[in-house]
């Protein structure tokens, strides 16, 4: 009954690795964000665009980018993570909260 939560980035992605260690050091939000998602990151690079995987999907304008989907597979969001960002190299817990109930609230209302 989740949501799906695509993210794409990579080694090579700074934000990325920001985004990792704010969810590292904040427990709750990202057993706040497992409960309401299947998380799953695709990696995008020099090495492998995955272009066919991404061409389904709306482009990102950077990395990494979010999309949530229903749990039928509907596009429901894309959306970049910097309306997220606190802008000190880190992410902002109140507008990530916010992200995440925002969604639990949709996905309860879908039932």
């Amino acid at each position: 009954d989740k949501l799906l939560l695509l993210i794409s980035g990579g080694d090579w992605c700074t934000w990325c690795h920001y985004l990792a260690a704010f969810l590292e050091r904040e427990a709750a939000l990202d057993e706040a964000l497992h409960d309401v998602f299947v998380v799953q990151k695709v990696y995008v690079g020099d090495e492998n665009m995955n272009k066919e995987f991404f061409a389904r999907l709306p482009k990102a304008a950077g990395a990494p980018h979010f999309w949530v989907l229903s749990q039928k597979g509907e596009l429901l969001a894309s959306q970049g993570t910097l309306p997220l960002e606190d802008g000190a190299k880190s992410y902002d817990r109140a507008k990530f909260s916010a992200f995440i109930d925002e969604w639990r609230a949709r996905s309860s209302a879908a039932h």
